[in-house]
Parts: C-alpha cells; sequence; structure tokens
C-alpha cells in the first residue's frame, strides 16, 4: 500500500520534513531530484477521498504551505466531484433520452392499435347492422311464408270440402 495508500484509505494527511531516504527521488525526462520534504494530502470533499495529492519539497513545508496545499486538494476533490456529478448526469440524461424515446415509439404503436381496434369495432358494428336487417327480412318471410302456409291450410282444407261435397253430391246424383 505505502503512504499514498495509507492515505487514501484513511482520509489523513501526512507530511515529512526530513526525508533521509537516499533512495527516495523525483525523476523527469532531464533530471533527478531529491528532496527533503514530502506531503501526501488526500482529496477528500465531506468523507470521500476521491484521490491523493504527493508533493515533495527541497525546503520543507510550512504551515501556510500546508494549508495552501490543502486548499489545492479541496478544489481538485471539487472538481472531480463536479466532473463526476456531470458524468452521472449525462447517463441520466442519455437515459432519459433513450426512455423518452421508447415511450414515442409505444405511444406511435399504441395510436396505431387503437387506430385498428377503431377500424375492428366499425367494422363489427357495419356487419351486426347488416345481420340484423338480414334477421328482420328473414322474420318478415317467415311471418309472410307463415301467413301463406296458413292460406294455404285454408285452401286445401276448402279444397278437401269442395271435393267430399263433389264426392257426395256424385253419389247422391
Amino acid at each position: 500500500e505505502g503512504m499514498v495508500g495509507r492515505v487514501f484509505k484513511t482520509g489523513k494527511e501526512i507530511c515529512i520534513n526530513d526525508i533521509s531516504d537516499a533512495n527516495y527521488s523525483v525523476d523527469w525526462a532531464l533530471s533527478q531530484l531529491k528532496p527533503t520534504a514530502i506531503a501526501i494530502i488526500p482529496l477528500k470533499l465531506g468523507e470521500e477521498v476521491t484521490g491523493v495529492l504527493e508533493m515533495s519539497s527541497m525546503h520543507g513545508f510550512s504551515g501556510a504551505a500546508l494549508e495552501v496545499l490543502n486548499r489545492i486538494a479541496l478544489a481538485m476533490a471539487s472538481a472531480i466531484f463536479i466532473q463526476e456529478s456531470n458524468r452521472k448526469t449525462q447517463v441520466l440524461l442519455e437515459e432519459t433520452r433513450k426512455m423518452n424515446e421508447e415511450l414515442v415509439t409505444q405511444e406511435e404503436e399504441l395510436r396505431q392499435n387503437s387506430e385498428e381496434l377503431q377500424a375492428t369495432n366499425e367494422e363489427m358494428e357495419r356487419r351486426a347492422s347488416e345481420l340484423l336487417i338480414a334477421k328482420q327480412e328473414l322474420e318478415k318471410k317467415n311471418t309472410l311464408m307463415v301467413e301463406a302456409q296458413g292460406a294455404l291450410e285454408e285452401r286445401n282444407a276448402a279444397i278437401l270440402q269442395a271435393q267430399k261435397e263433389l264426392e257426395t253430391n256424385n253419389k247422391t246424383l
């Protein structure tokens, strides 16, 4: 873990103003520096540590210098927090946009289904009306047929009666 890991884990700064370790150095492309002091400050906003600021010095860190570094660390933590908040907001906005697109698609599908259902209902009402008219016509025809059958039965009865009378008349003659 080391000192940086410890600062990240505990959220407490470490400042050493008398580095005697000859192996500790700061290297860059053109040179190497052996500092005499090191300050490791957590980038902390509230209780949440988002990173660590590690600074080296050739002359040690005064209380005022540590205060400035702590303010810089706070500003950096705030910037990281804002950046992360912005990223989360972007993710939420993208999710909201996708959900909105899905809702628009679903709304269009529902509208089309509603139109199809309405057309189906209108067709069923038209067919029901046609069936009602056909039923009424069949009832009229049935009534006429019953009446015609009754008239035929009366004629048949009259014919049978006339035939009987003729037969009776023929027998008497």
